[in-house]
């Protein structure tokens, strides 16, 4: 049995894209940062990191992020190729 695991390369361009989609979300709702950190419950720094690309959270976080966003979590998270 093969495991499959992602490179650090990989993980960087999926932390990115999530990113990228947390603040198309974000903007298309006209909330701040802040905003959307008060309502998903989370700091306002771990916005901007996910933002960024820095970090990409974890899955309780992400699920906070589109339950107040009022998408589908998997809405967050590029296709698998």
């Amino acid at each position: 049995m093969s495991t499959f695991k992602l490179t650090d390369k990989e993980m960087k361009v999926i932390q990115k894209e999530i990113g990228r989609r947390v603040k198309q979300h974000r903007i298309a709702h006209f909330i701040t940062q802040g905003q959307l950190a008060e309502r998903a419950g989370i700091s306002m720094s771990t916005v901007s990191s996910m933002e960024t690309g820095y970090y990409a959270g974890s899955i309780d976080k992400l699920y906070r992020i589109a339950k107040a966003l009022k998408l589908n979590a998997t809405e967050l998270f590029p296709p698998i190729n």
